[in-house]
């Protein structure tokens, strides 16, 4: 009680993680220095098939919302929702502006005409711009900078990555979140998010990859300093894995979970012959027991197959040399036992698994890869956080207008 007495109401961050398994509500307080304490959260398991049902994903992030509130005594309003799939796309821009001003200097305004001249790119009729990631400009010949703001010259350029995602996808995560009453601040790309919470400054500064393996994506995003020079998603994932158990053993796809998670492992050279993994039979038949060694070259073979897909992509692209520091894997699926180091041999580089760190509050309970965008997205709202007009009307009259919307939704 007394931790929630010292809570600044005015400086909450929320993080909605809505993913293709779970849901996931995130609360957070910003401290000094951009930094968050986790005060709470909740996540919900949504059933096969959910994931793509408005109702069963609105009844899901309504109960996640009540858990989280009564945990923390906060009430929930405005989110940052966190953002994923195939759908994703990672588009280069330049954008040059001629200085014509007097003395030739770069002011903010020359920066946003080549940022906004970068994003003038034709896109998709079905996609919508997400981010417009800034990278480094150049200055006439000179390359390679961060902040050009005083230099002078004849002409700026400056680099973008814009991420993009599908026109409906944004509009139904936008229906569910808006149906519970929640004010939507920003989307954020999961790995990006992720990356928020995971990530040490001294890998960006080198270059690094973050490898986020969800259920139904792989999403990876490439640092070089503070600059993201690439993003991707494969639609390989944790659920390719479960799927790949479940025919094999010849078992319903929820026990192939299971089985995957309890006795999942890619490492096969070191398991006892003996070693027996118990299956259920479908249509309520009888256990049968299974070699764990055949389960782990199943969870390998798959897991392999998605990391060679990611090597041949930023070989395709020339990024090798810019991943300095390495490979970190992250999200729910990365938790596999021998993960890292299936991913090392695969990428020859080092690799290591991510787990959040840039946070205070609720200690181990919290430090899981499954929670990496979760709290990720509270560390990008404290990054990116702005009061505004909004934050005027008080956080207890918006609770108590969505709760209303919720008491008339179940009238009706």
């Amino acid at each position: 009680m007394d931790e929630i007495n010292q809570i600044n109401k005015d400086r909450i961050v929320v993080g909605l993680d809505i993913g293709n398994s779970k849901i996931g509500v995130f609360i957070g307080q910003i401290e000094d220095h951009e930094q968050v304490r986790v005060l709470g959260f909740a996540s919900n398991e949504l059933k096969k098939g959910e994931a793509n049902e408005l109702e069963a994903i609105v009844n899901c992030l309504e109960l996640s919302i009540r858990q989280a509130e009564n945990l923390t005594g906060i009430d929930v309003c405005d989110v940052y929702v966190g953002i994923s799939g195939n759908h994703i796309r990672s588009i280069a821009g330049r954008g040059t502006v001629s200085l014509l001003r007097s003395g030739n200097e770069v002011t903010e305004q020359d920066i946003e005409l080549a940022v906004e001249q970068a994003k003038s790119i034709q896109i998709s009729a079905d996609q919508e711009i997400i981010h417009c990631l800034v990278g480094n400009f150049t200055v006439d010949e000179q390359g390679g900078i961060k902040n050009p703001i005083g230099m002078s010259g004849m002409r700026l350029t400056a680099e973008v990555q814009l991420v993009t995602a599908k026109a409906g996808a944004l509009a139904n995560i936008r229906k569910s979140v808006e149906r519970v009453g929640l004010h939507i601040v920003s989307m954020v790309l999961e790995p990006l998010a992720s990356a928020f919470a995971i990530l040490l400054e001294d890998e960006k500064e080198l270059g690094v990859a973050v490898i986020d393996i969800g259920a139904e994506s792989t999403d990876v995003i490439i640092f070089q300093g503070d600059v993201v020079c690439y993003t991707v998603s494969l639609n390989f994932a944790g659920n390719n894995v479960t799927n790949d158990i479940a025919i094999y053993f010849k078992t319903p796809k929820d026990r192939a979970e299971e089985i995957k998670k309890k006795y999942g492992t890619v490492m096969f050279s070191n398991l006892l012959e003996e070693e027996m993994v118990p299956v259920p039979g479908v249509g309520g038949r009888e256990e049968t027991p299974h070699k764990r060694e055949i389960l782990a070259r199943i969870i390998n073979e798959r897991m392999k197959e998605i990391f060679n897909l990611i090597s041949e992509d930023i070989e395709r692209k020339k990024l090798n040399k810019v991943i300095g520091a390495g490979f970190v894997l992250t999200g729910g699926g990365s938790s596999i036992e021998g993960l890292v180091e299936l991913a090392e041999k695969v990428f020859n580089a080092p690799v290591r698994r991510g787990t959040p760190q840039k946070s205070m509050g609720l200690g181990e309970s919290i430090a899981m890869p499954s929670y990496s965008t979760g709290v990720g997205l509270l560390n990008y709202g404290a990054k990116h956080y702005k009061p505004s007009a909004r934050d005027k009307v008080p956080n207890f009259a918006k609770s108590a207008f969505r709760k209303a919307l919720g008491f008339l939704k179940n009238i009706f």
